[in-house]
């Protein structure tokens, strides 16, 4: 048995971070780095929510705990497991606290896209109904998106397909971890 590693995808919403990760995914299941590994789990931020955040609001407080929740469970399960994690993580002190639960098996991917495309990406609808005040506290319009300080890679969502966007990961990846 190798041991995993947590992939995380951080970016505004509607940035293509799910899309993404099921892309990779999709890719890893026929790559040779999982070879040794047992299986490759996918965690969503809206998906998680819903599950085991649905007493959590949005205040950085809420936020802060509901990624601490998805950080232990990635943390846990990749010691034989890719886990593939699509999460705004908006602050970098949440995103500084999964990575020190998650230890030297943390990834972080930004996923980079300018707030007018993540807009007209929106398939919720959710940054005009923000705009217009129906949703508070939400990342890009009235809640901030601070950009990682550090990460492993960013990739540019705008200006690249999603399969060189997979394609870069997985070679940035491969460079780093060795399973």
């Amino acid at each position: 048995m190798s041991e995993g590693i947590v992939i995380w995808l951080t970016g505004k919403p509607a940035a293509g971070k799910t899309t993404l990760a099921e892309a990779l995914a999709l890719r890893l299941q026929d790559h040779k780095i999982t070879e040794h590994i047992d299986e490759i789990l996918l965690l969503d931020g809206d998906r998680f929510r819903k599950r085991f955040g649905n007493d959590l609001g949005f205040s950085a407080e809420d936020r802060a705990e509901n990624l601490r929740r998805a950080a232990t469970v990635a943390a846990w399960a990749s010691y034989d497991r890719v886990v593939i994690c699509a999460y705004v993580s908006p602050y970098e002190s949440s995103r500084e606290t999964v990575a020190q639960l998650c230890g030297s098996r943390f990834f972080l991917v930004e996923v980079n896209c300018p707030t007018e495309l993540c807009e007209d990406r929106d398939p919720k609808g959710l940054y005009k109904r923000a705009r217009a005040g129906e949703v508070k506290e939400f990342t890009g319009v009235s809640a901030p998106y601070e950009r990682p300080k550090n990460p492993d890679l960013v990739v540019n969502t705008a200006g690249f397909t999603v399969e060189d966007c997979v394609t870069e990961i997985l070679s940035t990846l491969v460079q780093k971890w060795k399973p």
